[in-house]
């Protein structure tokens, strides 16, 4: 009889008898869920010798992307992100996939971004700023998407926004 064990660091082992046998990887779904193979074969022919281990190691990754906010105080109200504007430390970015599978969260350092590394590629996703966590409400410059974005492999999408007035402060701009 075949004993299968499987063991936490992803390793499974077969306690077969001394014979040659093909193990073969046979999980279709994995590219389904974009997952490529490190190793490229899904099968091997082994030969396992009474008293010794064989070992076969089948690897795969998820290709990725990245995705980086830089957020600041559009201090010129020029619309446009400038040396001269000021950047926002501390503020919360969620990026989440469109299926509620993936949420993570982030906060702009001291030079305003936040960035989000080894992102599952082909995923539609969701990015927004929690407004409670900065003093500004009146947004200038805006590329965050509007709706759902890809991640595409070896990218990092880049986004900015900026703001122009405090929340209890009156610009004396004039309305909006």
């Amino acid at each position: 009889l075949y004993e299968r064990r499987n063991v936490t660091n992803g390793t499974i082992s077969l306690v077969v008898p001394e014979g040659i046998y093909t193990v073969m990887v046979t999980d279709a779904e994995l590219g389904n869920f974009g997952y490529s193979s490190t190793t490229g074969a899904n099968d091997d022919n082994v030969s396992v010798v009474s008293g010794e281990a064989s070992t076969v190691e089948y690897g795969y990754f998820a290709p990725t992307g990245a995705v980086s906010v830089i957020v600041y105080f559009d201090e010129n109200r020029d619309f446009v992100f400038n040396d001269n504007d000021g950047l926002l430390e501390n503020v919360r970015v969620i990026l989440s996939s469109d299926n509620d599978i993936l949420e993570i969260e982030g906060r702009t350092d001291s030079s305003g971004f936040v960035t989000f590394q080894n992102i599952p590629v082909g995923t539609n996703y969701l990015i927004y700023i929690d407004d409670s966590t900065h003093e500004f409400n009146v947004p200038t410059q805006n590329s965050l998407p509007g709706g759902t974005f890809e991640v595409n492999e070896n990218v990092t999408n880049e986004y900015i926004r900026g703001y122009r007035a405090g929340k209890l402060s009156n610009d004396g701009g004039g309305p909006g």
